[in-house]
């Protein structure tokens, strides 16, 4: 039969090793590493990780970081796997003259981009202005800290000397599949204060020149005596370690974004700093982060009328998420202050006059204040016990009452209001002065304000006299959409936290949280949700909760919002609700996808297209409508298994419109990563792509969870596993955050030459009853670096590739033509073609040429 030419020019499917070989379609490829298909058809080599262009160590030569360290070592900090960055915008520049104070002048009412990372070991965090390129950092004086107050003493536990063994998995267990490795206590003391899923950190081992010291560990099970990790292989065996060593509970920062202000909890509820022992006064807490701009008590021209400090705010800061209520309010007919800065107000009621009518009556009014935050957050009502009532002279009386405040009041604090109703009744709250306090005050919402009264004092001011014509309408559930009788309004305090958060519709919701439940005890409730009123995004009234799913034993992992849905993540169901409607009642439960959950908050990705996520089941994606499992059809079951952890992690690359997903997140020294494109649908394994150098990662590396920097760059910060002997030492780099970013441009393809190859499918020709001979393969190809025996074959659904004469030039990135040939024509029923790049090589192939001919003859 004559010699006949078949091409392959479309590669698009990418790796399918669902099937055999010779069963993939003609534009898969049976084996896939470090190659992209960016140009839709073609194939070229994978890009990969380099030093991140911003956050680079030289840039920060002249910060000063905690401890006094300079350079480099500003990039201090400790990773929790799989968490730790996010990235931000705000109307409001940092532009701070010093970067170790957190109240500098200098902010510019500009637009501006951040990336935030903490420290995992001490709360403390990190704020990279993308605008000026600087490092505003923590500082020994005034550091940005979880933390109002107290002492930075991180918590750990101790053990004494040979009371602890190390040991690896049981080699029992089939592959040691389902066992990590173990501690054990002779004590018998880890319940209590490990739990399942914390992530740890090991110091003072000092045994096997300190084998058993390290960054972060998760713990899949506790009890008494043994802990046992998600991981294996770790440990040195150790039947006694003699050191003294101090395991410590590490922070998984939660974050969310509202209104230009940064909000942060703990995923492990502040165990680092306390445990659950909610009686620590130093315990790490909520966090608000945001910029403040406000004077408090001005006049016409809005400069304050106070000559002492404490009413002109302007700069960003760090504030406990508490909405605390005032704690003092005093009525009486004299003129008075409160006994304190920022305690609360003193009202005086000055008397009455006559009205022809008035809803005012000759009965003793009790009355309460709350204060306002942000201009819209009320907080709970403090109720004074004593001094807390005024008495009209008669009924259809107008009130003449006075307020009078004493500075410095907190600066996220822009208001008060104060509420009455008749003494000795469960009647509701009505409205008697609302507070503004930079405008001045008004007795009805709908008057204007009346600006304060300069009293010639540092700290104090009146409100001039104020009058109340009758009882208003409104009343503090009315303002407010919730009764002042909620428990708390709140996640505040020391252990209390959520493990989620999203803002979706003008609302944030939270998940699993751990916090005082409508009978006041402080609990974790696992399987519910709570959510805010609109715009009230640190509001979180008892009573605004959604239990879609009670009862199972799994618990809220992740929330995340696309479109009017929000999805709700456990570790095996995804349960889907539809907040459509304005009104929480309107909101209904859609669907519910058992064996749709995650494990690691960060296994979830939303793209402008949808959410995507992986779990032990496959790559899911909800765009909206539907729910697909992008390794069906694709990516062997098998395969996936032998892939996927607890630890997995998921990141986006908008540029390229790509998934990254990286194996484990504690481990990726012997992680693969796998590369979904969005746009053909094509898998590939991307094998030490996420490596600088292999050095790097001798002992091991954690890595952060995956964000977008404000140049939308894929990045993410890593930092060496093993910490040998210098713990804590700030000079060493056991302690330094590297930060990378994503890059295609480089034609990265991996560190060593097996790392990027493909196989195409197993060519049978639409003939297999047949053998061919094979005469040559012609590949129009480019590439930027030379390239020795880049083609082989394999016939007969073989694993031997031989080598091909030929070789890729540099063709500076040109297109040549490279026909590669054997030494003699080869003769097989089916073909399977292999092309290898090497790092940098650049390699690009658009096409695949076969000549061969059909023989009249059998396979045997």
């Amino acid at each position: 039969m004559p010699k006949q030419n078949v091409t392959l020019n479309d590669f698009s499917s990418g790796l399918v090793d669902t099937t055999n070989p010779r069963d993939i379609p003609d534009n898969a490829l049976s084996e896939a590493d470090n190659i992209s298909f960016t140009e839709r058809q073609s194939i070229k080599t994978l890009g990969g990780v380099i030093a991140h262009k911003a956050l680079f160590q030289d840039y920060f030569s002249g910060a000063t970081g905690a401890g006094g360290s300079i350079g480099a070592s500003v990039l201090e900090g400790h990773i929790a796997g799989g968490y730790g960055m996010f990235t931000f915008e705000s109307d409001y520049d940092v532009g701070l003259t010093s970067p170790v104070s957190k109240t500098a002048a200098g902010v510019k009412d500009q637009g501006a981009k951040y990336i935030l990372y903490m420290d995992c070991l001490n709360a403390q965090f990190h704020v990279y202005d993308y605008n000026t390129r600087t490092l505003n950092l923590l500082g020994s004086a005034s550091p940005f800290r979880c933390q109002v107050g107290g002492s930075s003493v991180v918590q750990h536990f101790d053990f004494s000397a040979n009371k602890l063994e190390f040991g690896q998995h049981d080699s029992v267990v089939p592959s040691g599949k389902f066992t990590g490795d173990f501690i054990k206590d002779d004590d018998n003391s880890f319940i209590g204060k490990f739990k399942s899923g914390d992530y740890i950190r090991i110091e003072n081992c000092d045994d096997s020149s300190n084998a058993n010291n390290f960054q972060c560990l998760r713990i899949r099970d506790v009890n008494r005596t043994q802990i046992t990790l998600d991981h294996k292989d770790f440990f040195t065996n150790d039947a006694n370690e003699s050191g003294s060593p101090k395991l410590h509970i590490l922070v998984r920062p939660v974050y969310y974004y509202a209104e230009n202000a940064v909000r942060v909890s703990d995923a492990s509820f502040w165990e680092t700093k306390g445990g659950l022992d909610t009686d620590e006064t130093d315990q790490y807490q909520n966090v608000w982060f945001g910029y403040i701009k406000r004077t408090h008590f001005h006049d016409a021209s809005g400069a304050t009328i106070l000559s002492g400090s404490g009413a002109t705010f302007d700069g960003w800061d760090v504030k406990a998420n508490d909405l605390a209520a005032p704690t003092e309010l005093t009525v009486s007919t004299s003129s008075a202050y409160p006994s304190g800065g920022g305690t609360g107000f003193h009202l005086e009621f000055k008397g009455d006059s006559a009205l022809s009518s008035s809803g005012w009556i000759d009965v003793a009014y009790q009355c309460a204040i709350s204060y306002i935050y942000d201009g819209n957050q009320e907080s709970l009502l403090y109720i004074p016990s004593s001094s807390n009532v005024f008495t009209p002279s008669g009924a259809n009386k107008k009130l003449n009452l006075e307020l009078h405040a004493k500075a410095a009041y907190d600066s996220r604090i822009t208001g008060a209001r104060i509420y009455t109703r008749q003494n000795l009744t469960d009647d509701d709250w009505t409205l008697l002065i609302d507070c503004d306090l930079s405008k001045g005050n008004r007795t009805t919402m709908s008057e204007p304000y009346q600006i304060w009264t300069d009293v010639s004092h540092g700290t104090q001011v009146d409100s001039g006299d104020l009058y109340s014509s009758d009882i208003n309408l409104e009343t503090y559930e009315i303002l407010n959409g919730f009764s002042p009788d909620e428990q708390k309004i709140t996640i505040s305090g020391g252990g209390e936290g959520y493990r989620t958060a999203v803002v979706a519709n003008r609302r944030t919701f939270i998940a699993n949280m751990r916090t005082e439940n409508e009978e006041g005890v402080v609990t974790q409730m696992r399987d519910r949700i709570m959510y805010s009123p609109v715009g009230k995004f640190d509001t979180f009234p008892r009573s605004y909760f959604i239990d879609a799913v009670k009862g199972d034993a799994g618990e809220y992992v992740k929330l995340e919002a696309f479109g009017d849905r929000l999805l709700a993540y456990k570790q095996n169901k995804l349960i889907i609700i539809n907040i459509a409607s304005p009104n929480p009642a309107g909101w209904f439960l859609e669907k519910v996808k058992d064996f749709g959950g995650c494990k690691h908050p960060h296994a979830v990705q939303k793209a402008e297209f949808g959410v995507m996520w992986a779990n032990e089941f496959g790559f899911w994606m909800y765009d909206g409508q539907s729910i697909r499992n992008l390794i069906s059809g694709k990516v062997n079951e098998s395969t996936w298994e032998d892939f996927f952890t607890n630890g997995t992690i998921v990141g986006y690359n908008a540029k390229y419109n790509y998934a990254l997903i990286i194996k484990d997140s504690i481990n990726i020294s012997s992680a693969n990563v796998l590369v979904y494109d969005y746009r053909t649908g094509g898998w590939t394994n991307a094998t030490n792509s996420i490596y600088t150098t292999t050095s790097d990662y001798d002992s091991g590396t954690v890595i952060t969870n995956m964000i977008l920097d404000p140049d939308n760059n894929l990045s993410f910060g890593i930092q060496r596993e093993k910490i040998g002997n210098d713990v804590n030492d700030t000079s060493n780099p056991d302690e330094v955050i590297t930060f990378h970013q994503w890059d295609e441009s480089t034609n990265k393809g991996g560190l060593n030459a097996a790392d990027c190859y493909f196989v195409t499918k197993d060519l049978d020709f639409a003939n297999p009853a047949r053998v061919k001979r094979f005469y040559k393969i012609i590949i129009t190809y480019k590439a930027t670096a030379s390239l020795t025996t880049p083609i082989s074959y394999s016939v007969n659904g073989g694993d031997t590739y031989t080598n091909l004469t030929g070789n890729f030039a540099n063709t500076s990135n040109a297109w040549d033509v490279l026909t590669a040939t054997p030494s003699v024509p080869f003769e097989g029923q089916s073909l399977k073609i292999k092309v290898k790049g090497a790092p940098g090589n650049g390699v690009e192939i658009n096409d695949i040429s076969i000549e061969f001919r059909t023989l009249l003859k059998n396979p045997t």
